[in-house]
């Protein structure tokens, strides 16, 4: 088996280092892009441990996600539960979301609440920002940080 050992990748003009590598990681420079996949097992304070977007109005339907199992209602106009494929730690879970509905309401903001549902998904509550109301959005998108 061949192996390379280098402390960093630079650019072709050796002008921007791209990543510098230790023993025990590897670090992205602000320059480079990464283009791949990271499983749901990753870690660092600093990588999404799951994300999605979904269309809320009639039955909630996912877009696209990373590490979601589930989007149902949360049983009243505005409301969803979003449930993790693998949920994450309890401590320190940092959940948002945001929403927009540009078919109802014109392009009005949508303002969405969260929290995080013990670990394994988030509560999503949005409303229409001109009248505080309760009520579903088009476009929904939730991230998620934790352990």
């Amino acid at each position: 088996m061949s192996a390379v050992y280098v402390d960093s990748i630079k650019d072709k003009s050796n002008t921007k280092t791209l990543a510098t590598l230790s023993s025990s990681a590897v670090t992205i420079g602000s320059d480079a892009t990464f283009n791949g996949t990271i499983g749901s097992d990753a870690t660092g304070s600093s990588t999404a441990k799951a994300w999605c977007n979904f269309e809320g109005d009639g039955t909630p339907t996912f877009r696209d996600n990373f590490n979601c199992a589930s989007v149902v209602s949360g049983g009243s106009a505005g409301r969803y539960i979003v449930t993790l494929d693998t949920a994450m730690g309890l401590d320190g879970a940092v959940v948002g979301a945001v929403s927009d509905d540009l078919d109802s309401y014109g392009g009005n903001r949508g303002i969405c609440t969260s929290s995080s549902n013990s670990g394994a998904g988030a509560k999503i509550t949005t409303f229409v920002v001109s009248s505080a109301t309760e009520t579903d959005m088009t476009d929904i998108s939730l991230v998620c940080f934790g352990d």
